[in-house]
């Protein structure tokens, strides 16, 4: 890893490099870890700024009236940056930039946003911005072009520090993979990263078992069947049919939900539809409900499922129109609904519910484990195996949903290696799984 690189950043008055022109240039230089030169300057673009930049950046017409244009301050920074490597966050779209004017052609790269999709694989958005919040690191004066290059600079060193956390077989693994996609002539600009992180190790040319790479991942544990549904004579009072009445009073002023729930805001239409969810699931028959906005809905058609559930052993599944509507009753209603009912049914866990997606957003291992031997042919495949590899580390479902797949290369490299596929039977995977972990009892 160099001891000596520059953090760089511009600001444009557009996204093309062909049509727009640089309207501030920020770098900043890091010695063993520390700052000790900047370069700041803005530019006269020869052209109007967009009023949309002004907006992002706070950069006028009026405050680049007299500035240079960058062909003069050119020679300054390649003067200021000579031959180390560049950090930059989104480099490509820099270099796209500064490459128009035959700087920095041969200069090491490093993508930050590249390394914290794979280091921290979770994140819902890697802009700047974001991994700045995320990672609290001070961003006083965002989109302007040294302050910038200051965050950038210290969210590469978090990121470098990331690394090198990493368990040694999975850093190992990374760099086997990466010099497999040098076959292809292609050069992962991330490898320099882990590189350094392992220092000395070499990955060993043939590929370890997976559950050697990643041992504690929950994902190769032997599944269990959970323990049978058993039915409750009663559940806090709650008779075999059970009282609707019971039920609505817990959403009633001064209910179990005022109670717990500050601000609790009583909803007689939503009493009214709770008490017609209880009627249908006490007689067996279907029931058809149209309720608008602020109905309180879930909680609605959630309560008496749960009682009906608990009492009779029997599963209720809630199916919903969207992953988004799934996600809120699984991480919010669900979690209130184990609060209140706990504490008015005097249980510790008053029920238990689980998430089941689609299998297109699952990991089947067998795939990923087919891809790891394969090696990959594409950047986009390099980095989606060294970001799964370090999910591995941490996920105990597999689902997409924990990683971000908002890039058009990631969401097709997901496609061949989710479970959404005839082969990918509970069965066979129950198999493997019993399998790995026999193996790692033996081996361990």
């Amino acid at each position: 890893m160099p001891r000596t690189y520059v953090a760089l950043d511009l600001e444009t008055t557009g996204l093309s490099p062909e049509r727009d022109a640089i309207l501030e240039v920020g770098a900043v230089k890091y010695v063993d870890g520390a700052p000790v030169e900047t370069f700041d300057t803005l530019l006269n673009p020869g052209r109007p700024i967009p009023y949309e930049v002004t907006l992002i950046t706070g950069i006028s017409n009026e405050m680049v009236i007299g500035k240079p244009p960058f062909e003069q301050v050119a020679p300054a920074l390649r003067r200021f940056v000579g031959p180390a490597p560049i950090v930059g966050q989104n480099i490509a779209f820099d270099l796209g930039f500064l490459r128009r004017h035959g700087l920095f052609v041969e200069n090491p790269t490093y993508d930050t946003w590249e390394l914290a999709s794979v280091l921290a694989p979770g994140l819902p958005s890697y802009s700047l911005g974001s991994l700045a919040l995320h990672f609290g690191i001070p961003s006083p004066n965002g989109h302007r072009a040294l302050n910038d290059a200051e965050v950038t600079a210290q969210l590469f060193e978090i990121l470098r520090e990331r690394a090198a956390m990493l368990p040694l077989p999975v850093i190992t693994e990374i760099l086997r993979l990466a010099a497999m996609l040098r076959a292809w002539a292609l050069e992962w600009g991330a490898t320099r990263v882990f590189e350094d992180a392992a220092g000395p190790v070499r990955p060993f040319p043939q590929p370890l078992p997976l559950a050697q790479v990643v041992p504690q991942c929950r994902l190769f544990e032997a599944w269990e069947p959970a323990e049978p549904l058993t039915p409750y004579e009663t559940v806090g009072g709650i008779s075999a049919q059970f009282d609707a009445e019971q039920l609505a009073a817990m959403l009633e002023p001064g209910g179990v939900f005022s109670e717990i729930f500050p601000g609790y805001e009583h909803r007689e239409q939503q009493v009214e539809m709770l008490q017609a969810v209880a009627l249908a699931f006490n007689q067996g028959h279907h029931l058809m409900a149209e309720a608008g906005t602020g109905t309180g809905k879930s909680l609605a058609y959630l309560l008496p499922a749960i009682t009906h559930a608990v009492y009779t052993g029997e599963r209720v599944v809630i199916s919903t129109n969207t992953i988004n509507l799934q996600d809120q009753l699984f991480k919010k209603d669900l979690p209130d609904l184990q609060a209140a009912l706990g504490h008015a049914w005097g249980r510790a866990e008053p029920f238990r519910a689980t998430l089941l997606k689609g299998r297109a957003n699952y990991l089947c291992m067998k795939r990923f484990e087919a891809l790891r031997r394969a090696g990959p042919s594409t950047v986009d495949e390099m980095r989606s195996l060294a970001r799964i590899l370090v999910w591995l580390l941490t996920t105990e479902t597999g689902d997409a949903a924990e990683l971000s797949l908002a890039w058009p290369g990631d969401r097709a490299v997901w496609g061949t290696l989710s479970a959404n596929s005839e082969g990918c039977s509970l069965e066979a995977c129950g198999m493997r799984r019993r399998a790995t972990a026999s193996c790692q009892r033996t081996t361990g």
